[in-house]
């Protein structure tokens, strides 16, 4: 399986929304007993996604065979400390290692900033795993978030 890390389109939109919606959904039910609407702001709804393609740093991750298999955006907080704003793969292609590659290309081309920042609920277990895993610290809490920092 080859992955390739793209700038979304504004033609991506409705597929990164859907896979989007899929995985949200998916911890929703999987950690909370709920069906729908667990998810950040924006996370199903077309707008939202075609407004942040827009504004710039979010990509897609798709297989060889163009299927787009999961996206993340991230924004800078300063010109050295940058935040992962989210990142969701559909969860039939999750456990697979699509989401620490991700986490590489991330680094890898963005060499100049210092501090990656990012947050994730506290019901979702497998996150924290996931971000500690890959050298992320948590720093603190705020609400029903966990906050973690990777100084690079």
């Amino acid at each position: 399986m080859s992955l390739y890390f793209e700038k979304a389109r504004v033609e991506d939109a409705r597929a990164l929304t859907m896979v989007q919606k899929h995985a949200f959904d998916d911890d929703a039910k999987r950690f909370m007993g709920k069906s729908v609407g667990c998810g950040p702001p924006g996370y199903s709804s077309l707008k939202w996604n075609i407004n942040m393609i827009k504004r710039g740093m979010y990509y897609k991750i798709r297989l060889d065979d163009y299927t787009i298999v999961g996206g993340f955006i991230i924004s800078s907080k300063d010109n050295k400390t940058y935040n992962l704003d989210r990142i969701f793969i559909e969860p039939e292609y999750q456990n697979q290692g699509i989401g620490t590659k991700s986490l590489e290309f991330i680094e890898n081309n963005y060499v100049d900033v210092n501090k990656w920042i990012l947050d994730t609920p506290k019901y979702c277990y497998r996150n924290h795993i996931f971000y500690e895993k890959n050298g992320y610290q948590k720093v603190g809490e705020s609400g029903e978030l966990y906050l973690y920092e990777k100084t690079i």
